[in-house]
């Protein structure tokens, strides 16, 4: 069983030297909505779309902090958009 703190909801990353606030449950919504009706198969199959590794996209859906690059790949092929999934952060915490 995987244990449900490895794979947050949202994480502060930083793009161009700005945060934002990523939904990275709203990836893996999109991704099984994609898969149940039979757009994707596993993320392999995905990676191989995108043009990844599959390591960096199964870190993707752990919540692992992408490059934009990557994060704008992978998010096409779930048909989310940035603004979808990265809303900006105007001060962060510490």
């Amino acid at each position: 069983m995987t244990d449900p703190m490895s794979r947050p909801e949202t994480a502060t990353v930083w793009f161009g030297g700005m945060p934002y606030r990523f939904d990275f449950g709203m990836c893996r919504r999109a991704l099984e909505a994609r898969q149940a009706d039979g757009d994707l198969g596993d993320v392999d199959s995905l990676a191989d779309g995108v043009g990844l590794a599959p390591s960096t996209v199964r870190g993707f859906f752990r919540g692992q902090r992408p490059l934009l690059a990557e994060a704008l790949c992978i998010l096409g092929m779930l048909n989310l958009k940035f603004e979808d999934v990265a809303k900006p952060i105007d001060k962060v915490p510490g």
